[in-house]
């Protein structure tokens, strides 16, 4: 059976931010633009070293607050 490949930046979808490239999940997702004179990696793609959705979910929540912290860090110091 084909696994599904997903991403989806919408904040609802439970596998936002995920791409199945093989057979491993990668955090995928774009620097905002109101933050790339700080942060300036484009596009983020870490494998999260897991063939487990559930597993990537939630190295994804991980990454995903940590990211979302770091941005809102530096757009508060503006």
């Amino acid at each position: 059976m084909k696994r599904e490949t997903f991403f989806a930046p919408d904040p609802s979808c439970p596998d936002r931010h995920l791409k199945l490239r093989g057979r491993r999940w990668h955090y995928v997702r774009r620097v905002p633009r109101s933050v790339s004179g700080w942060d300036e990696r484009g596009t983020i793609q870490v494998s999260l070293r897991t063939a487990s959705l559930e597993v990537a979910r939630l190295k994804r929540d991980e990454l995903e607050k940590a990211d979302d912290l770091y941005w809102s860090d530096v757009t508060d110091g503006t």
